[in-house]
């Protein structure tokens, strides 16, 4: 499999992960699911999560056919669980990064989880911007989304946000879009998803949404950190 293009300079990097059937072990997956991870070229080349420590190698791999790893300059952990976070280490010691940016439970998360001695870890707090060139990033928490350091981040000329766990289904496929899948069965991936993973933080649910639509961003894509992404202005509307 090879990166796929979401918009100019912004590419799935991510892993497919067929034989999934345990999901965080509380949850079923028969579809198996993937770890999405995403990439941005501008003057500062960002990389947006990683993925399954298992799955490093087709990681630099996707990476390696957009750019060299030893060119990211940033990486963004919008979450530390290890289906996101599990080849952090390498790819940290790979690309030795300039900054490596968290929420601030995200720091907590890090720290307890890595040796990050000599780490360049910045903070960024709810509603922080970040500049990379001709776009800008910013980050909004989403606490308990399903995480405590849950956070998304948004790309506000492209209008892509990277959502996280939100709107992730397990699903297991070639295709990387909504569009391109079986409406019934993604429609059943996303409500199993919800039940299993997000239903106890519904009331966090509701509250980050609100926040998002009081922002009045709009999306041409929304990128989540499992499953497939959501291209069309239909497909947006639907979720």
């Amino acid at each position: 499999m090879q990166p796929v293009l979401l918009k100019p300079d912004i590419y799935w990097v991510g892993a497919v992960d067929y034989n999934l059937r345990n999901f965080h072990h509380y949850s079923r997956s028969p579809l198996g699911s993937t770890y999405n991870a995403y990439l941005v070229r501008d003057e500062k080349t960002v990389l947006f999560d990683t993925v399954s420590a298992h799955y490093y190698d087709e990681l630099v791999e996707h990476i390696s056919a957009v750019v060299e790893p030893c060119k990211i300059d940033y990486i963004v952990c919008n979450h530390l669980e290890q289906d996101h976070s599990g080849a952090l280490p390498r790819i940290v010691e790979l690309c030795r990064p300039e900054k490596i940016f968290v929420s601030p439970l995200g720091q907590k998360s890090i720290t307890g989880i890595f040796n990050t001695e000599g780490w360049p870890i910045e903070v960024v707090k709810d509603g922080d911007r970040l500049n990379i060139g001709r776009r800008n990033i910013t980050f909004l928490e989403t606490r308990m989304l399903h995480w405590p350091d849950s956070m998304v981040s948004y790309l506000e000329e492209d209008k892509v946000l990277i959502s996280n766990d939100i709107f992730g289904q397990n699903v297991a496929t070639s295709r990387r879009f909504v569009d391109e899948y079986d409406r019934s069965l993604l429609l059943r991936a996303m409500k199993d998803y919800y039940y299993n993973i997000v239903l106890p933080y519904s009331p966090m649910t509701l509250k980050a949404l609100d926040r998002i639509a009081s922002l009045g961003l709009q999306f041409d894509v929304i990128a989540p950190d499992h499953g497939l992404i959501f291209r069309t202005q239909e497909d947006i509307d639907f979720v």
